[in-house]
């Protein structure tokens, strides 16, 4: 039974978060010496370099909020923000966060997008809640799942290699 000073608290986005940021077009960008975040470099194709400010640090939350897959998670890049995409930056643990949105990926695509062209809506980090434990669980929590994550993508792998 947990304590009341170990309880988990239930919190909006909003207040878990301590900035956002958007995303800027690359056409307004000219050279190279920061990576340029849009979807297809997040999914795993060949950096874009750009010269703009570098505007998202490692530990923030990436949401693409247009197109068809709005509302997906990303986490673990740094760079100049893609104007498809907004950027929240963690009070606490990013990696809690992110591994908190990506277990409620479809509630956000169900419950938090606009449904003729698909937009996340603009209230999302005021409408979206969170149960989150002390940092020092977070810190544990997102640990463990990024951990998990790396294993099954290292046996996705390993089967994708023997033909299975």
């Amino acid at each position: 039974m947990l304590s009341v000073a170990n309880a988990w608290e239930l919190r909006k986005l909003g207040e878990v978060v301590s900035k956002e940021i958007k995303g800027k077009a690359k056409a307004n960008m000219i050279g190279g010496k920061n990576y340029y975040l849009e979807t297809k470099y997040l999914n795993g194709s060949n950096p874009i370099f750009v010269d703009s400010p570098k505007d998202v640090e490692k530990d923030d939350i990436l949401i693409l909020w247009d197109g068809s897959q709005a509302g997906k998670v990303y986490h673990g890049f740094n760079g100049a923000l893609g104007s498809t995409l907004k950027a929240y930056r963690p009070k606490e643990s990013g990696e809690f966060i992110y591994q908190y949105l990506t277990r409620y990926q479809e509630k956000i695509y169900s419950s938090y997008r606009t449904p003729n062209i698909p937009h996340v809506v603009k209230s999302f980090k005021d409408e979206f809640t969170i149960i989150k434990p002390l940092i020092k669980e977070q810190e544990k929590i997102g640990i463990f799942f990024k951990h998990i994550d790396s294993l099954i993508t290292l046996h996705q792998c390993e089967l994708k290699s023997c033909n299975y």
